[in-house]
């Protein structure tokens, strides 16, 4: 059952550097800059928000919360095979021969599903641990090479997928920003300002704290929406694995090399073990970091990245790019205002 686990649309957009770094090779999608949210924001301070939580589990499982009725599955079975491979040079990457499997939940990962102006919006429980951020393989980035142990304190919630067009259309009531139109797609088109306005927003819906400073940089206490920092992201998409990818490239992403140059529908591919699509391809992810050119050096807990900058982090890969950008510790920049029509993001919460 290659399909997504929520009964209404997600989706979310990708975006690309556009500031080179040394040694870096940059291609630039399109876009539009700006500074500030487009649009006009429509209230919707009186929309109900219900949840349901579900317990991972082999079997499909139904539930019922307010009058609201959900279906999860906890596993998918792929039925397609890879049919293509890249050029670029990748220990990881799916061959022609690769068919993808079954794929084996973590058991102490659980679902919650939320309506937000009549969308559902599925997440994820991500479990508190440590892990190894940064990679040293042939394939990283210099920036990536420090590699250090974090530690991710609190549990959180995690979007499933990446933010659909029609969930954002519900939840701001703004137009559609998207380059690539269809309900289930991803959003693209949308700043690190209008992603964290998004996740305000859910906040308000929910009645939730605010998640964020005066200077828009996330309290991670406070209980609202947000965007998740870099090592939350690379946490959540490692979902306990140490290779830059958590399976064969092919069956888990929407890359250069099977996007057919496009977004497609969010959860078409794989899911890693905490039961997230698309953490790597389809379209970047906008993360609450500023961004610092190497890690500290030392371990961690709960880190945020740079006090201030000018760029905003972002992470994942895309339908544009090829398979050395498609891992899990690789690190594109951007500004906050930017807009890209490979460039998406994916709320988070934390949880008590």
């Amino acid at each position: 059952m290659r399909r997504l686990l929520v009964l209404a649309a997600v989706a979310t957009g990708c975006g690309l550097l556009n500031v080179p770094l040394p040694g870096e090779e940059i291609r630039v999608a399109g876009g539009t800059d700006s500074d500030g949210v487009t649009g006009t924001e429509t209230s919707t301070a009186t929309a109900t928000v219900t949840e349901t939580r579900t317990e991972t589990a082999t079997a499909t499982e139904t539930s019922t919360s307010t009058g609201t009725t959900s279906t999860s599955t906890s596993t998918a079975t792929a039925t397609e095979t890879a049919t293509s491979t890249d050029e670029a040079t990748s220990t990881d990457e799916a061959t022609a021969d690769e068919t993808a499997t079954d794929v084996a939940l973590a058991t102490d990962v659980t679902f919650v599903d939320k309506t937000f102006n009549g969308v559902v919006m599925s997440f994820s429980v991500i479990p508190a641990g440590s892990f190894d951020m940064g990679s040293t393989s042939g394939e990283a980035w210099d920036k990536e090479k420090v590699v250090h142990r974090v530690t991710i304190s609190r549990s959180f919630l995690m979007g499933r997928t990446e933010v659909t067009q029609q969930q954002y259309v519900a939840v701001t009531g703004l137009t559609n920003p998207s380059n690539f139109k269809g309900d289930l797609r991803p959003v693209e088109m949308v700043s690190w300002t209008e992603s964290v306005a998004f996740c305000q927003k859910l906040s308000e819906l929910e009645s939730l704290e605010s998640a964020y400073d005066g200077s828009s940089n996330v309290v991670l206490s406070k209980s609202g929406y947000r965007l998740p920092t870099e090592a939350e992201w690379e946490y959540a998409a490692r979902a306990r694995t140490t290779a830059d990818r958590y399976g064969a490239l092919d069956e888990i992403a929407w890359y250069s090399v099977n996007s057919g140059s496009q977004t497609h529908d969010v959860g078409g591919k794989l899911p890693n073990a905490f039961g997230l699509y698309d953490m790597l391809g389809n379209v970047w992810e906008w993360t609450a970091d500023w961004y610092s050119s190497s890690y500290a050096s030392g371990a961690a807990t709960d880190p945020t990245g740079a006090g201030t900058g000018s760029y905003r982090v972002f992470r994942g890969g895309c339908w544009f790019h090829d398979a050395r950008l498609a891992r899990a510790s690789h690190r594109h920049i951007n500004v906050p205002g930017n807009r890209y029509y490979d460039l998406g993001f994916r709320p988070v919460r934390s949880l008590p």
